[in-house]
């Protein structure tokens, strides 16, 4: 039990477990500013509901005839039809970049409009069978979970309509090979300039330490390129590994870099997967793995959330196992994050 392991101490850092009772009495706000860096609601009938209505249901269940396939159920000519161009946080979308990011993502925002009515961008999703919607129940059980979660942090009689709600579902490769055929796959159907921005990118998502700062990675990257300094900078960049957050256990590696998420108040995930590994950064514990289920909602802070109050942002990372230990059946590697972010000035 998290609770009964003292490494995961809210006041070292860590992770706690809470009830929904727990939410009403506005008990977030004050393990967050004891330092606590994740907290898991347990024990709340509607996140397995959202869960099954969200996920599994608009995936091969019976439940929802003719619903929208996630983009991973589909083929590349669905997930154009519902991308919207030069933008990563709504629609349909492939992100693989080695190191940093390595999922395909359907992403939808959801806010109150002047009438108190949930309204989502986009509203419906292309199957090549027509244009179809999430359900409106979907959407109220999210903003009703988000809406307790900030309740339970921010002060009292704070508006909730000046906020949304980002919902991310996200799947990411089923083993190392899938992952190797997509990277290879993306290469291949670029141009010469597409592949060498490729390696910059791939080059930019293994920098550490002071390498790893705004601009200083982009010429870590492009110095990379240069022969015999990349000899160098390769060596410098290896040995400071040793004392970057980047380091990681021998039988896994990056899928999601060392991050806060900077647009989010904040951040909840719940998740079914077996190769996956979501960790927190507890500060003198060390970096301690989110205990993600289909059952619970694991919830951190994120940036905006600093600048609204003294609690700090959670840094998290996301990781690859190179082989399933359980044996098994695999897991789908699918995750459902909601994020509570400011209102966009255009809604």
């Amino acid at each position: 039990m998290i609770e009964d392991d003292p490494e995961h101490n809210g006041h070292l850092g860590g992770i706690m477990p809470c009830t929904t009772q727990d939410l009403h009495s506005g008990k977030l706000r004050g393990l967050f500013e004891q330092g606590t860096k994740a907290v898991v609601l347990q024990g709340d009938p509607r996140i397995p509901w959202l869960w099954k209505s969200l996920i599994e249901l608009q995936n091969g269940g019976h439940a929802i005839i003719n619903g929208p396939k996630g983009p991973w159920e589909t083929n590349i000519q669905n997930l154009a039809l519902n991308h919207r161009p030069n933008d990563v946080y709504l629609g349909d979308m492939l992100r693989f970049t080695p190191g940093a990011l390595a999922h395909i993502a359907r992403k939808v925002l959801i806010f109150k409009d002047s009438d108190d009515q949930i309204r989502a961008i986009p509203d419906k999703f292309n199957n090549h069978e027509g244009n179809v919607a999430l359900k409106q129940e979907i959407y109220q059980t999210v903003w009703g979970i988000c809406q307790d979660l900030l309740r339970s942090t921010l002060p009292e009689k704070s508006d909730f309509k000046k906020f949304a709600v980002k919902i991310d579902m996200l799947h990411y490769p089923d083993s190392t090979e899938d992952l190797d055929r997509i990277f290879a796959l993306l290469a291949d159907a670029s141009g010469g300039w597409t592949r060498l921005g490729m390696q910059i990118d791939r080059t930019k998502a293994k920098a550490n330490c002071f390498f790893d700062v705004k601009a200083i990675r982009d010429l870590f990257a492009l110095g990379s390129l240069i022969p015999g300094i990349n000899i160098l900078l390769r060596k410098i960049n290896g040995f400071l590994l040793e004392f970057s957050q980047k380091k990681v256990p021998n039988d896994t590696f990056l899928v999601g870099e060392p991050h806060i998420d900077g647009p989010n108040i904040l951040t909840a995930l719940m998740s079914d997967r077996d190769l996956l590994c979501t960790e927190v950064h507890g500060g003198e514990a060390g970096w301690l793995e989110l205990p993600l289920s289909t059952e619970a909602l694991a919830i951190f802070p994120s940036e905006q959330l600093g600048k609204m109050s003294t609690i700090l942002p959670t840094v998290h990372r996301i990781l690859f196992k190179k082989t399933n230990s359980s044996g098994e059946i695999n897991k789908p590697n699918i995750t459902l994050n909601l994020s509570v972010i400011h209102r966009p000035q255009n809604l």
